[in-house]
């Protein structure tokens, strides 16, 4: 028996449980398991639109430095982790997102909120028996409340601007004009549900939580690794330069960044993301 055939070692039945999915209050812990618009947002159109953006990430990337970093040159302290954290958010939303959204600071509160209650609550769920969490959640948990009332400021924020894509999308088609095509996971999830109805503020929610913790951890360790080895900087600083002198932003140009690679390899092998996000 193959591991993915091995229910035991079922990935979603274990967040099913971690995450009481059924609880209306824990949807983006839902998405993906009773259909496959989360799984073919993410396998099919985000390999598929990969090229297209190289170069709006590489000015969200100049914009999330010069607003957390400042280009202030005199020595200042910052607190990395925080720090990783809002550039990753900031980027990762400019993918997900699109230009209207990205630099919403309110959804970027959003998606910090929720994951630090949602994780809490559950936990505290886990303490009363099953078939009490549903009233425990309804009434017996505060935090509870705060995810609810979170969860329904991401449909806020979400559900207008998919609506006005969808509507200016059905007006080109009825001029006979071809529909725009925005490349993030918003037009990502439209294209898999082909018409079916989800749960757009959840998904962009579980997104922001694959995506941010993770990579805000990765981003931290490499920059503690490069601090502590500083002959580095010189050296990753002359193969981006190097490699942007021979060919500008496309698909092929990270390939060529090996050494950046081998850093960020480095930094995976010493404190894995599993471990990170237990700790």
């Amino acid at each position: 028996m193959g591991i993915k055939d091995n229910d035991a070692l079922c990935f979603g039945a274990h967040m099913e449980e971690e995450f009481h999915i059924n609880i209306d209050g824990f949807k983006p812990w839902r998405q993906g398991r009773k259909d496959k618009i989360f799984q073919n947002a993410v396998q099919l159109n985000l390999t598929q639109d990969i090229s297209a953006l190289n170069i709006p990430l590489s000015e969200e990337a100049t914009h999330a430095l010069e607003k957390h970093l400042t280009n202030d040159t005199e020595w200042h302290e910052i607190p990395v982790k925080v720090i990783a954290f809002k550039i990753v958010s900031q980027m990762s939303s400019r993918v997900f997102l699109g230009e209207e959204l990205c630099r919403n600071e309110e959804w970027l509160q959003v998606t910090v909120d929720y994951t630090r209650d949602a994780v809490i609550a559950a936990q505290e769920l886990r303490l009363w028996p099953k078939f009490l969490r549903p009233f425990a959640f309804r009434y017996a948990n505060p935090r509870c409340k705060a995810i609810q009332q979170q969860l329904k400021k991401s449909e806020d924020l979400i559900d207008p601007v998919l609506e006005k894509r969808r509507r200016e999308n059905e007006e080109r088609r009825n001029a006979g004009l071809k529909p725009i095509r925005h490349y993030d996971s918003m037009q990502w999830m439209d294209d898999a549900a082909n018409g079916l109805k989800y749960e757009a503020g959840a998904a962009q929610i579980m997104m922001a939580i694959a995506a941010n913790f993770t990579g805000s951890d990765m981003l931290t360790g490499a920059l503690i690794c490069i601090s502590q080895e500083p002959e580095l900087v010189e050296d990753m600083r002359k193969e981006i330069i190097t490699v942007m002198n021979e060919c500008q932003w496309n698909k092929s140009t990270l390939y060529k960044l090996r050494l950046m690679d081998s850093v960020l390899k480095e930094t995976q092998r010493i404190k894995p993301a599993a471990i990170a996000i237990s700790s």
